[in-house]
């Protein structure tokens, strides 16, 4: 299989994709400027490789009227609130991206003050593909401080082993800027007796104590009704009784954010028997976003086994002030829509 170089991949999209040439001229003007044959059918195969090295994003705009509706309506500020124009199962994908543009914003403008920025990942499949997408951004970024990936949970998804995101940290391999990762060793959940134990055990004990240097966490949520949320599917899987969904439901579960339930008016604070492991608990976040300078991204796109959207999850999000606990709300069109009264 033939080896590209970088320069003569990008020229083949600039010309093909900005300058809007035929694969006939782009094969006649790479011959010209690189002294190699190339085939007009090479064009084709050279844009698809130009797209797996990050030189071609295709990305949804986002849509400004509804993000000022909804500025409007929930009375929070426009620059919070962030809707892509994608709906349907290609949502996911859109809002990740977005969601790694804006993480990527964010990055630049703590690089005025810090030298190192540190990025909290908690697990999951939506924040997996924004960690991807933010790491081929870091990869082709100037003026990027350096940059520190902390693991923020170990990840529930116990069925699916890349959910874990200390695994999200090999995207950023060979990035010069990454310079430190903290990876999170700690089992996805424990019985809650055994909670505080396991947060003391060495290795574990350095996450904890290391999670309030975090700059900008990424985290997606789930709604309780959606069977394949993480906490549901984690209790069918551990075949622990102790663990019952019924007991988080009683209790008027709505939705979960980083593996943490709450309800329409605040977290939950039930035992089901067991608890996730995570740096933070919501309370914890409510806090971490009064910081100067500290954010919280919630990515809000559909579900990626049913598409179903999680509206309901959302706004007890812009309501409530015991879950106040994000600064920027990253959302699919739909989502959006559903969040606003009708018309």
């Amino acid at each position: 299989m033939a080896s590209y170089e970088d320069r003569f991949v990008l020229d083949a999209c600039t010309e093909f994709l900005d300058e809007e040439k035929t694969a006939t001229e782009v094969s006649d003007y790479l011959e010209k400027e690189h002294k190699r044959p190339v085939s007009r059918e090479q064009i084709y195969r050279l844009i698809r490789i130009g797209r797996r090295r990050g030189f071609v994003t295709v990305q949804a705009g986002l849509d400004y009227e509804l993000e000022k509706e909804l500025s409007r309506y929930y009375q929070k500020e426009r620059k919070r609130i962030h809707v892509v124009n994608a709906a349907g199962q290609s949502a996911r994908r859109h809002v990740a991206e977005h969601a790694a543009e804006l993480a990527l914003t964010l990055i630049k403008e703590l690089a005025d003050h810090k030298e190192c920025v540190r990025i909290g990942l908690v697990g999951g499949g939506t924040v997996g593909l924004t960690t991807k997408a933010l790491a081929k951004k870091l990869r082709f970024g100037s003026k990027l401080p350096e940059i520190g990936l902390h693991a923020m949970s170990s990840g529930v998804e116990v069925d699916e082993p890349g959910s874990d995101p200390s695994t999200f940290m090999h995207f950023f391999d060979g990035i010069p800027q990454v310079i430190e990762r903290v990876p999170f060793p700690a089992p996805p959940a424990v019985l809650t007796r055994d909670y505080e134990r396991v947060k003391r055990l060495p290795g574990v004990r350095e996450s904890f104590r290391r999670a309030p240097e975090v700059d900008v966490v990424l985290t997606s949520l789930s709604a309780s009704l959606d069977q394949h949320g993480p906490l549901r599917r984690f209790a069918k899987l551990s075949g622990n009784p102790a663990y019952k969904v019924k007991v988080l439901d009683d209790a008027g579960w709505n939705g979960d954010v980083y593996y943490l339930p709450y309800s329409q008016r605040r977290p939950l604070n039930v035992d089901p028997g067991m608890k996730p492991m995570t740096a933070f608990q919501l309370r914890d976040l409510t806090k971490f976003v009064q910081q100067p300078n500290k954010h919280v991204i919630v990515i809000a796109c559909p579900c990626r086994e049913c598409g179903n959207v999680k509206t309901e999850a959302v706004r007890p999000l812009l309501t409530q002030k015991e879950l106040m606990i994000w600064t920027h709300l990253v959302m699919d069109l739909t989502t959006a829509r559903e969040l606003l009264p009708p018309a």
